[in-house]
């Protein structure tokens, strides 16, 4: 048995507790400067914008799976659902139902 002494020390128990690994820290930053320039720019309808981005950024990182992509963001498949309604990555087919567009034909 090895003492606490030589014990690999876990990823959770090697980080600083008080904050997210420097990778995260260092994202978060960039992101901060990149709203705050889109904020001093005055893009109109910013919030949409960051929102419909955020949504098509985490559905393609999870391949377009909702369950994962709604995991990832914190928020309920549903919600998810109506929002990938809303920027157009699903279209409505019936009462509860909702499929991937066609895709654009190659001439």
């Amino acid at each position: 048995m090895q003492s606490p002494e030589t014990r690999p020390r876990s990823r959770a128990a090697s980080s600083d507790a008080a904050g997210p690994p420097p990778s995260t820290d260092a994202a978060t930053a960039e992101l901060d400067a990149a709203l705050r320039e889109l904020l001093r720019r005055g893009v109109p309808s910013l919030q949409a914008t960051v929102e419909q981005r955020l949504v098509h950024a985490a559905y393609k990182l999870c391949g377009h799976n909702q369950v994962r992509s709604a995991q990832l963001l914190g928020i309920s498949r549903s919600v998810l659902r109506r929002q990938l309604i809303r920027f157009g990555y699903l279209e409505r087919t019936g009462l509860r139902r909702a499929t991937r567009p066609p895709a654009p034909s190659r001439a």
